[in-house]
């Protein structure tokens, strides 16, 4: 009868933590956008990219830079480069889907246009990082995307005081 109890207990705590994993959301960041762009790039060679303007940014990621609170979005000046970074500040936490879909769609597009010429440039695409965090998103192609997404990631966090 002990162990029976004891069983149950353990089962009750097992389910509230099973079920607690799915209630609880990550917590949007208080970091500003500019602190959180300027950290995730300032390891970058920016002479590389261009900042879009809302105009290109509705043309080549398909979205509404207006929908969402803040958007960056760098397009490397080469064209025959695949390299591009993303940054989105969410007006609110169910945006981080659409946003999502949005860029996976472009690394799509771009494997289109780059796949059949440019093998490297389609390799870049391939390993493309779309990610997202409470209120903030980043879509990345470039060589160094884990290092990119790695200070994204830190930057949220806030500055250090």
């Amino acid at each position: 009868m002990k162990k029976f109890k004891i069983v149950q207990i353990v089962l009750f705590v097992l389910i509230c933590l099973f079920m607690g994993s799915f209630l609880i959301t990550p917590t949007d960041s208080k970091a500003s956008f500019n602190y959180v762009t300027k950290t995730t790039l300032k390891s970058e060679n920016m002479d590389q990219y261009t900042e879009q303007n809302n105009q290109n940014i509705k043309r080549f990621l398909s979205i509404d830079p207006t929908a969402y609170k803040n958007v960056s979005y760098y397009k490397n000046v080469d064209d025959m480069k695949a390299s591009e970074i993303v940054l989105v500040q969410f007006k609110s936490d169910d945006q981080a889907a659409a946003f999502e879909e949005a860029m996976n769609q472009r690394v799509s597009d771009q494997l289109n246009i780059y796949d059949a010429y440019l093998p490297k440039e389609a390799d870049l695409c391939r390993d493309a990082i779309v990610y997202t965090q409470a209120n903030y998103g980043i879509y990345v192609t470039n060589k160094k995307a884990d290092a990119i997404v790695d200070r994204f990631k830190t930057s949220l966090k806030g500055e250090s005081k």
